[in-house]
């Protein structure tokens, strides 16, 4: 039976359509599956396998029980970082027009 663990993701989305917001990753509590699906989101996949492996684990072992958000931890990586980039190159392009200050 796999766990769900929920890192609460607040993704603030461009006001004006120039500025952006950061985005804030909150661990909900302070059980070790969700400090590794904090650590894959804020550090990617390595640390979180780090954390794994100074706690006699490893990510394969993680995936089998566990889900970050209802997914799979890379996938979640994965997204964490992908929705990060789109953020820093629309905030490059709207500084690049002059729609927000420098």
């Amino acid at each position: 039976m796999l766990r769900s663990t929920i890192v609460a993701l607040s993704i603030s989305v461009f006001s004006t359509g120039a500025f952006a917001h950061p985005i804030s990753i909150t661990p909900t509590d302070d059980q070790m599956s969700t400090l590794v699906c904090y650590t894959a989101a804020k550090d990617g996949l390595k640390h979180a396998d780090e954390l794994l492996h100074k706690h006699d684990s490893n990510l394969a072992e993680f995936r089998k029980t566990y889900r970050c958000n209802g997914e799979d931890i890379v996938k979640f990586s994965k997204r964490i970082k992908r929705i990060i980039k789109d953020r820093d190159r629309d905030t490059w392009y709207s500084r690049e027009l002059g729609l927000q200050p420098q």
